[in-house]
């Protein structure tokens, strides 16, 4: 994209890139008042700004960093000079110090909350672990199979924990960051974060620098354009003839030495963003959290023996921890960014209701410097008498009421049994249908009833969390021969972007409605509530959750000869109590929508597609 750039009168990209703070910074020179910007798809502006404005960093390079500290206290270039004696410009002996206590105290902050969360929502998981490598007859394949392990010992497979407090709507500072402001020798008023930063940006900055001359002298290029970090470098010469610079340079080459490296360059010079965001960022529009990945990776009996015997570091061989410090309010990224642009053309069939689009976007604060219009798609008039937009009845499909994801009717709760007859209704009607469930867990069980359901004939593909080629060769199954049926989750690629025209699809269920769980959904809701006099969650929630459920309608009817049906199954569609999701719909899917009993959806659907002749 940068090497065609300036050649380029139209340039066709992502547009997350805008808001990617290294990709962001090369661009500078090419947008001004005269540049026009489109986003389409523009639903998702909003949540994919908010995921790629994260700062993260895995906790094995905050550890590793340590030890690039160490190296610089125990250099022979460093240790000469008393602790307020310049290292660096403007950077001393007791900053080198003092970022060495806060990354120690930050990792073993970090490894108490982790262990504390695991014992007290796992009590005993390490015990267990050990018990069942040490005695089960299947030892040895759950050391070949670990996720296995983790199944044995109903432990999660990723898990996101909060490193913050979240029950208020007052700013507080986290646990972790008060035990660095409480270090002993802050008298001499160094804040502790601020020094770990302006390290760790000295030494990215020697580092640049160096690579930089090289590149020069030699004609190589051990520089990247693209890499974040270089990009934004302010260093010069003058770093090199410093102490500091001569010791970050001597780290910098036995690392690039070293092998094994999951990092560009010695994890303490990537450090300075996170740390930043860490410290700087309030705790009521951002959150602090640590995302959990199970990695087992003791593959030996005597490697497990030991481990058992280790409690201070059991978790690290279990699950593969990274910190965030995870931005909920994109508004101002997002207003900034547009703002930099001559004009532009935001644009969606889901966008409705503008009024909150608009809003959390920050368009509304941009109408200040210039005039907002809004457009609206004309109705295509595509004959309103081979399409039926069905509401069904039914209980909410929520999580409460669902109960487990069991195959036994008997077993089942009133909730599920009611959607698992619903399901069977409308992969038994004419043509390919699609069924959209809340989760791809929800998906996979939906699968799984409809193959072991004996009044289902057609082939059931189930779409599950994969790879672009693996969903494209989904897809092509589902178009090629007879009817069948594919079961999705709401959040998966298969409901958004795909043109079903023709035959290629008649039918999509929803079933209902596609809110987000989780830790990070809280705090957005949170931090909605705050910033948005209270709407959090209508505007963090049941707002994108109906954006996905009409993105899922929006894949039948696709020309003017296309015959389909689309089922909304969810109380909550009719519009009859507080939590409704009708009012979201658009003025079309109102009209036109007719709300039915489970008990009449079969004989609903027949009677529609009887009457275009077809059964």
């Amino acid at each position: 994209m940068y090497a065609l750039i300036e050649r380029a009168n139209v340039l066709i990209a992502n547009y997350t890139h805008l808001f990617n703070d290294g990709v962001r910074a090369l661009l500078d020179e090419f947008i001004d008042d005269k540049t026009l910007l489109i986003v389409d798809e523009a639903h998702n502006l909003e949540p994919r700004v908010r995921t790629g404005l994260d700062r993260t960093k895995a906790f094995s390079t905050i550890q590793s960093a340590t030890n690039d500290l160490e190296s610089f206290l125990n250099s022979g270039l460093i240790q000469p000079y008393s602790l307020d004696e310049e290292i660096a410009p403007e950077l001393t002996k007791r900053h080198l110090q003092r970022a060495y206590d806060c990354l120690d105290t930050f990792t073993d902050a970090v490894h108490q909350e982790i262990s504390g969360h695991l014992d007290s929502e796992y009590t005993g998981w390490n015990e267990e672990i050990a018990n069942t490598l040490r005695d089960s007859d299947e030892r040895l394949d759950y050391i070949e199979e670990p996720d296995s392990l983790r199944e044995k010992c109903d432990l999660p497979r990723f898990e996101e924990m909060a490193l913050q407090p979240l029950e208020s709507n007052i700013e507080q500072v986290d646990s972790i960051s008060q035990k660095i402001e409480e270090l002993e020798g802050s008298e001499d008023d160094l804040n502790p974060f601020s020094c770990l930063a302006q390290v760790a940006e000295a030494m990215r900055d020697a580092i640049d620098t160096y690579a930089n001359q090289v590149d020069s002298s030699e004609g190589g290029s051990l520089t990247d354009p693209f890499d974040t970090a270089s990009s934004q470098s302010t260093g010069d010469g003058d770093i090199l003839a410093t102490p500091f610079g001569r010791a970050a340079i001597g780290r910098y080459q036995e690392w690039v030495e070293e092998d094994g490296h999951y990092t560009d360059s010695p994890e303490l010079s990537t450090l300075g963003r996170f740390i930043d965001g860490w410290h700087e960022l309030d705790s009521i529009r951002h959150i602090r959290l640590a995302e959990l990945n199970w990695d087992w990776d003791l593959r030996s009996e005597q490697a497990i023996e030991e481990w058992s015997h280790n409690e201070k570091s059991a978790w690290q061989a279990a699950y593969r921890v990274t910190l965030n410090v995870a931005n909920c309010v994109p508004e101002k990224r997002i207003h900034d960014e547009l703002a930099e642009f001559g004009g532009g053309i935001v644009m969606s069939a889901t966008l409705e209701p503008m009024d909150v689009f608009r809003e959390v976007t920050g368009l509304d604060d941009l109408e200040g410097d210039r005039p907002i219009v809004e457009a609206r798609y004309s109705d295509p008039g595509y004959p309103s008498e081979n399409r039926a937009t069905l509401v069904v009845d039914s209980d909410w499909f929520v999580q409460s009421s669902r109960g487990n994801m069991t195959q036994d009717r008997s077993k089942m709760t009133s909730t599920r049994e009611e959607f698992a007859d619903i399901i069977e209704v409308v992969a038994r009607t004419h043509g390919n249908i699609l069924i959209v469930m809340p989760s791809y867990d929800e998906a996979e069980w939906a699968s799984t009833l409809l193959n072991e359901s004996s009044l289902v004939t057609k082939d059931v593909l189930l779409d599950q969390s994969s790879t672009n080629k693996e969903t494209e060769e989904l897809k092509q199954s589902f178009f090629r021969g007879g009817s069948k049926v594919l079961v999705t989750s709401s959040h998966g690629t298969l409901i958004e972007g795909v043109d079903y025209d023709g035959e290629k699809l008649n039918t999509v269920l929803v079933c209902g409605i596609p809110i987000r769980g989780g830790l990070r959904t809280r705090a957005v809701r949170r931090a909605y509530d705050h910033a948005f006099n209270g709407n959090g969650f209508e505007y963090a929630l049941l707002v994108p959750a109906v954006r996905q459920t009409r993105q899922a309608l929006g894949r039948v009817i696709r020309g003017p000869d296309d015959v389909g049906t689309r089922i909304l199954a969810d109380e909550r569609y009719t519009g009859r109590n507080r939590s409704s999701a009708y009012e979201y719909l658009s003025e079309r899917e109102r009209e036109e929508a007719t709300i039915i009993s489970p008990q009449s959806l079969f004989d609903s659907l027949d009677m529609f597609w009887r009457s275009h002749g077809r059964h």
